[in-house]
């Protein structure tokens, strides 16, 4: 990973409750949690129209090291937040193989 990524991300993979007989995510419970190091977070905004309300998206896109593993169901904690993935990770990878990264968009709804 590149020089700059000197930041870390706490992954929680979450747990499973039943919710009357309907599998729920439990972050409180969670089956792992793990720090991922040498990152680099970089931060976003957008507007969002979420029925039929604005709504202020806070994203942050993170560049992880190429091996780290992220579901697309995890919280990722940054800075003593806890934000949910957009989307699945993507992986990135250089054509030389100097610069190969996972990479995640965070994101927090404020309403």
């Amino acid at each position: 990973m590149i020089s700059f990524a000197r930041e870390n991300v706490t992954v929680t993979e979450p747990g499973w409750r039943d919710d009357r007989g309907t599998p729920v995510a439990d972050y409180d419970n969670p089956e792992s949690v793990r720090e991922v190091r040498r990152c680099s977070v970089q931060p976003g905004a957008s507007d969002l129209e979420l029925a039929g309300r604005s709504s202020v998206g806070i994203r942050w896109t993170v560049y992880a090291p190429k091996g780290t593993e992220v579901s697309a169901l995890a919280a990722v904690t940054y800075r003593g937040v806890r934000y949910l993935l957009e989307s699945p990770a993507e992986v990135w990878a250089s054509p030389t193989g100097s610069i190969s990264h996972r990479v995640f968009r965070l994101v927090d709804f404020e309403g």
